[in-house]
């Protein structure tokens, strides 16, 4: 187990040295994580993909390009007189002293020191809260509150969302971010933006933004009544591109499918390229180093000013593509009492494919999470509310012998509150805006109807439940992030089982290698996609992993003797592969002295 005291954290960190430009060229051009310190405090947490540039960017970059330099700047520009040089910046910094890690469990481990040692310089605690002396705190900004709220915005990325379009569009804004911008989340909306099916051009699907100038798009094919694969463009410092691909026929060697023009921006200046591709065939490149330095270097030098596309940032699609977590969701799930046989303590829910609201009913249907809340109405009159409930698990599939799909849900009926919305007689006329087909849902003012409606009705408190409910309960709290942690999974390993290649989509589970304790550990690093099967066994020990990723089973689990010694299918994306650390930790836990094969 990882020890959780500061002194473990950082335990397999580097000694303490200087932090001055000679001493950083010693740190390892790896990803890992970086820790600040003055007076035995640490006072800044960071982590990257290179953690020698990163370096050298706090002390000698900008502030665009570095928060840490942001931070330290206002902090000497605060003590009075000019605004603070970057030498000024850069010698604050060269009187503190700096430790490093390379590890692939990057996200975690700073996630795990911010949340413990609460350093100045860091805006944001993991899991909610605020750092003392920062100016961020758990509360939303108000413009963010309101852009949140902006139905034009939430139309947006629920069409978006409802498409065939949205893994692809949320995969790839994640790969360019992770090259392109060294703290995203430290600097979204401010230094760069992500807008959702803008209208610039017709067909686009997202944008991302900086200075005054896009630099990433993705659009639907040029001929939408043809259905295929999203493409897009990137835009790339041109001089360091053509140092590894001279020509475009070298960069269409490498990259089959990609081609370069030209690009105008002027926010870029003369040095800049466009390369258009595919969506997967962009996303391929970005995994290349080379090609992520020509997308870096043309980045760092826009992030030295705030955007004027501010405006358009859609916070919804930046949630899923920073990985943040999912904030509860309002379902409304219509029935017939007389034909459904309707009874409010029923524990599933259950729907076919294109019935009642069509496909688009279906998506919404499938994507009720576990600890999201159903509310039930009559579809037909007297409509009105009857019940609501908490989802206590996914939407789960059901696929029968003759080929036929269905999907359950398992809901946990609020009693009092189900009590309270019978005795009411709630109309839903007097709640809701649109009519629901099937399921959809429910809006942000027609939540504030309902619980204006409803009074001061509080539900119970966990300290108020049932023990067994309180058990549940907890059940949920855990699985919060299990949804968007499947999807990447689906990402990286193709849609297919890491074991067996089995991509029957509906069988595939996302499993933690490392426990889960928080929503630090669903990176894609600690996971694995597997048959739920295979999921069963590699939870309870049976099947394990050594260090050259070949699969190790238990002697008992003799049923899958054929799959010893075969080697795991890994992700493209280095990063994304399974942390040998933690499969070391799986093993130490699951296997038994003597009785593998």
């Amino acid at each position: 187990m990882v020890d959780p005291t500061p002194e473990g954290l950082l335990a397999e960190f580097s000694e303490p040295r200087p932090f001055t430009l000679d001493v950083v060229v010693l740190a390892p051009n790896a990803g890992g994580v970086h820790v600040v310190i003055e007076d035995d405090e640490v006072i800044y947490v960071g982590e990257t993909g290179h953690l020698r540039q990163r370096l050298r960017q706090h002390l000698r970059g900008n502030r665009g390009s570095s928060v840490l330099h942001k931070q330290v700047g206002e902090v000497l520009d605060a003590a009075g007189g000019p605004v603070a040089t970057a030498d000024e910046i850069t010698g604050w910094l060269g009187g503190r002293t700096v430790r490093w890690h390379p590890t692939d469990q990057r996200s975690a481990l700073k996630a795990a020191l911010v949340k413990r040692l609460r350093p100045r310089f860091n805006h944001v605690i993991p899991g909610g809260g605020e750092v003392p002396g920062s100016r961020r705190t758990g509360a939303l900004p108000a413009d963010e509150s309101v852009m949140r709220s902006d139905p034009r915005k939430q139309s947006q990325f629920e069409r978006l969302r409802d498409g065939s379009y949205f893994a692809a569009v949320v995969a790839a804004n994640r790969a360019y971010l992770e090259v392109a911008v060294p703290d995203p989340a430290e600097t979204e909306r401010e230094f760069w933006a992500l807008s959702c099916l803008p209208r610039t051009r017709a067909g686009r699907l997202s944008t991302i933004s900086m200075k005054g100038m896009e630099t990433f798009v993705l659009h639907q094919p040029a001929d939408r009544s043809v259905a295929g694969p999203a493409a897009g463009f990137v835009i790339v410092r041109r001089s360091t591109l053509t140092r590894h691909w001279p020509t475009p026929e070298a960069l269409a060697g490498t990259f089959p499918g990609l081609t370069i023009e030209d690009s105008d921006y002027v926010d870029a200046g003369p040095d800049q390229a466009r390369v258009r591709g595919r969506r997967d065939e962009l996303t391929a490149a970005l995994a290349d180093e080379d090609f992520a330095a020509a997308v870096r270097d043309l980045a760092e030098s826009l992030l030295t000013s705030r955007t004027s596309h501010r405006s358009g940032h859609n916070y919804q699609l930046a949630d899923e593509v920073l990985g943040r977590t999912r904030p509860t969701g309002e379902w409304l799930y219509t029935v017939d009492e007389q034909f459904d046989g309707w009874r409010h303590d029923r524990s599933n829910l259950e729907r076919s494919p294109q019935s009642s609201g069509g496909a688009k009913a279906d998506s919404w249907f499938r994507q009720v999470s576990a600890g999201d809340r159903i509310w039930v109405c009559v579809g037909e009159p007297p409509r009105r509310l009857v019940a609501a409930g908490i989802a206590w698990s996914d939407t789960e599939e059901l696929i029968f012998d003759e080929g036929s799909v269905r999907w359950r849900l398992t809901v946990d009926w609020d009693r009092p509150l189900t009590n309270t919305l019978l005795s009411a007689q709630t109309p839903t006329s007097a709640v809701l805006e649109a009519e629901v087909q099937g399921i959809r849902a429910m809006r942000s003012n027609e939540y504030v109807r309902l619980t204006e409606l409803l009074g001061q009705h509080q539900a119970p408190t966990p300290e108020e439940l049932p023990v067994g409910r309180r058990r549940r309960l907890a059940e949920i709290t855990l699985r919060q992030g299990q949804v968007s942690f499947r999807r990447r999974l689906i990402e990286a390993y193709g849609g297919r089982c890491a074991i067996t290649g089995c991509d029957v989509e509906a069988v595939l589970q996302a499993a933690h290698i490392s426990r889960y304790d928080g929503a630090a550990t669903n990176q894609v690093n600690n996971g694995l996609l597997l048959r739920a099967d295979l999921h069963n066994l590699f939870d309870r020990g049976l099947l394990w992993i050594d260090d050259s990723y070949q699969i190790r089973l238990a002697e008992t689990a003799t049923h899958y003797a054929e799959l010893a010694g075969r080697r795991l299918r890994l992700p493209k994306r280095v990063a994304d592969r399974p942390d040998k650390a933690a499969l070391r930790q799986h093993r130490s836990e699951a296997e038994p002295t003597g009785t593998g094969r």
